[in-house]
């Protein structure tokens, strides 16, 4: 534990010194110097000169090196597979888009092993070591196993993703679903730095929910927290069953929908930006009836707003992030959830957007492998 919060620590910060380090970390010097020494030895750390004093000595800095090792973070969650090559620090250095098959899983498979071979041959840093590869998939995914149970969109059931994957690469693999990567990523690297309590809600071509407590991802028992895809939002859906992963799949059921919505969600919050666009007026029946990409809009926001007010209710989070395709559109989304949830939640959260974007799933990786090898020596390099 104290490795990991040193490292973590000293990652955030870039520079620090040892005396601050124990303070920060509450644990006495000689533990701080002795894993400072481990980790100078595994390179993550240097000495890197002197702070300025204080009335005494000046105080030795350290300074985390983040570029002696890289991390391939995989987004297969989005409308295309997305890798990426990332040192420590967050830099990334490649990034690779390939298109994913829609009709068979095998073909994915290959697709997938592909696009980490490219981003293993691609340049890097002299020296430079990859620390792991973490893959987020749009699944309920059974960790550490890495047991994916079932990608709807990448024709994968009961799929041995982490076993299937170290049998290619000689180094760690982490496989966890795509929306916990993407609050692991924005709590280490994002909008959710420093913030213990938060909830990272992802809507695009699926939805679901990242639940960070205490700077944890919290999966429940059988890792799927977060899956509000499922959330029974009225009476009327307790006796049925969903054919497809609940109602914003249903909302969201082809990308023409989806994208004919968002692009008018991209025009409306441009026009409320500008003060144009009043929203005790935007969705009046009357309006609704007549634009069905309102209408849609409005039933997604309501939908959105009682999910968040269950999240909130049960687990009451400072911060809610949204990111995915639904993010960009910033003003008018966050003020309508605001103004939705006002009253019928005890406190409503602080609403942002993600800063991460499409690498959030990447930053997720690093950030796990990190901790993941913290532990132990670094695995293979490659």
């Amino acid at each position: 534990m104290n490795r990991a919060a040193l490292i973590n620590l000293v990652r955030q910060e870039d520079v620090l010194s040892p005396t601050l380090i124990a303070a920060k970390l509450n644990v006495s010097m000689p533990t701080v110097m002795r894993v400072l020494e481990d980790l100078i030895e595994e390179d993550l750390v240097e000495y890197s000169g002197f702070g300025e004093s204080t009335g005494g000595r000046r105080p030795v800095q350290v300074k985390f090196k983040g570029r002696s090792y890289a991390v391939l973070g995989i987004d297969l969650g989005g409308q295309q597979m997305f890798g990426a090559v990332s040192d420590l620090s967050g830099r990334i250095q490649t990034e690779i888009y390939a298109e994913a098959d829609e009709r068979d899983g095998d073909t994915n498979l290959e697709r997938l092993i592909c696009l980490i071979e490219d981003l293993l041959k691609r340049p890097r840093p002299a020296h430079q070591k990859i620390r792991g590869i973490g893959v987020g998939v749009p699944s309920i995914v059974r960790f550490p196993e890495g047991h994916v149970e079932w990608a709807q969109k990448l024709h994968w059931r009961n799929l041995a993703l982490k076993k299937i994957l170290s049998e290619h690469f000689k180094t760690l693999i982490l496989v966890e679903n795509d929306v916990n990567l993407a609050a692991v990523g924005e709590c280490g690297f994002g909008a959710g730095q420093g913030i213990d309590c938060l909830v990272c809600l992802v809507v695009g071509s699926g939805t679901g929910a990242g639940v960070m407590i205490n700077g944890s991802l919290f999966r429940g028992h059988s890792n799927a927290a977060g899956e509000i895809g499922w959330l029974l939002h009225n009476e009327l859906l307790c006796g049925r069953k969903f054919p497809r992963l609940g109602k914003p799949e249903e909302l969201l059921d082809g990308p023409g929908i989806r994208a004919r919505s968002f692009r008018t969600l991209e025009m409306l919050d441009k026009r409320y930006a500008e003060g144009k666009l009043d929203l005790d007026g935007l969705f009046k029946p009357s309006i609704a009836a007549k634009n069905p990409s309102i209408r849609f809009l409005d039933e997604m926001l309501d939908y959105l707003m009682l999910a968040l007010g269950s999240i909130c209710t049960v687990l009451n989070p400072s911060t809610v992030i949204l990111a995915g395709d639904i993010a960009p559109n910033a003003k008018l989304l966050t003020d309508c959830l605001r103004k939705r949830l006002h009253g019928k939640v005890p406190q409503v959260p602080n609403i942002v957007i993600s800063q991460l974007g499409h690498r959030a799933v990447a930053f997720g990786a690093i950030t796990m492998v990190l901790d993941a090898t913290t532990f132990n020596l670094p695995p293979p390099g490659v």
